[in-house]
């Protein structure tokens, strides 16, 4: 069982069957080639289903070995990054960030690595193409989430990488893209993204109600916009739900909001996330004040950070008169 913010902007349990992780690690082993030769790199927690799923499991099952670190500080882990000789790692793309410009990685030598993976957040084209003009080694971007084990599709080595796409969808799972009433779309037609396969979780633990809602005739409603190509590529568009992906974590808008809304100075509140090209998007809080109150941006950062992790808290607050919403709730204007 690994807890998750959820489909549904809450936590809840996804339950992950042995089948389930079965599926997503023998990508490693069957897509990419690997063997015990594969010295792997984990730097995603173990906790975050890519990080158990793919970057353990998978190069164990591989016959590889996996190296653990405590946390991402470059000047401690760079030197065994290259005694090791690690052939294969899965980051998210603040780690790509890093590795190019952190003072650390001036000398990096990652001649040995073979299989590069972008996953959790959007890797933006200004970093990919620096990192492989740099390193001379491609990067395979892919999509997944923890309902889904989490891995669903994937740029890999047996296919022509598109480094815009996040792939096709991985071996034995299927993709369609819906409209609003759950009737397949077209190529090239924008809609939410489903998945069916042997990924997909049983559900969330003891939350039936919630599992019929996400889980529908057997296909996984992500909550996801995208669409497909000719060639089966999935293209990712936007959410459905009103999320922020910063440094690879899912922050649900409605969570930070329902807190900051507590303090008495603030009369409504919106977040929205902002183009960050080492987080691919940061928080910022647009805060309508109480009529006469003067909120000061740090106390007001503080106060959520009292109740939330750190890395769902504003990075920013924007003091507005008004916000104006869609019909989906999220901000759409302010003055």
């Amino acid at each position: 069982i690994i807890f998750t913010a959820g489909l549904l902007g809450k936590a809840l349990g996804a339950t992950l069957s042995h089948k389930n992780l079965d599926t997503n690690s023998n990508l490693l082993r069957d897509v990419c080639r690997r063997g015990s030769e594969s010295h792997g790199l984990a730097l995603i927690p173990l906790f975050h289903a890519f990080g158990a799923s793919v970057n353990l499991l998978g190069t164990l099952k591989a016959g590889g070995t996996v190296y653990l670190v405590e946390k991402v500080d470059f000047p401690v882990i760079i030197p065994w990054i290259q005694e090791a000789r690690i052939t294969y790692t899965g980051l998210v793309p603040m780690v790509y960030y890093g590795l190019l410009y952190h003072p650390a990685c001036r000398d990096l030598d990652l001649s040995s690595l073979d299989i590069a993976i972008s996953g959790g957040a959007p890797l933006s084209m200004e970093i990919y193409e620096k990192f492989c003009d740099r390193y001379h080694i491609d990067v395979y971007h892919g999509y997944g989430l923890t309902e889904a084990s989490p891995v669903v599709s994937w740029n890999n080595i047996n296919i022509p990488n598109k480094p815009e796409t996040v792939g096709r969808p991985i071996p034995d799972v299927m993709i369609e893209v819906h409209d609003a009433e759950g009737k397949s779309l077209p190529v090239g037609v924008e809609g939410e993204v489903v998945v069916k396969g042997p990924n997909v979780m049983l559900g969330y633990f003891g939350r039936p109600q919630e599992t019929q809602t996400v889980i529908r005739n057997g296909w996984l409603y992500t909550g996801d916009l995208g669409r497909l190509d000719e060639d089966g590529y999935l293209t990712l568009t936007g959410l459905k739900k009103d999320l922020i992906i910063t440094s690879g974590f899912n922050v649900y808008c409605q969570e930070v909001e329902e807190i900051l809304i507590r303090h008495p100075q603030i009369a409504d509140v919106a977040l929205i996330g902002v183009d960050d090209l080492m987080r691919g998007q940061v928080i910022h809080a647009l805060v309508v004040p109480e009529k006469g109150a003067q909120p000061d941006e740090r106390e007001i950062i503080r106060f959520c950070k009292e109740y939330l992790s750190r890395y769902k808290c504003p990075r920013k607050v924007i003091l507005v008169k008004e916000i104006t919403r869609d019909n989906h709730g999220k901000a759409a204007a302010w003055k």
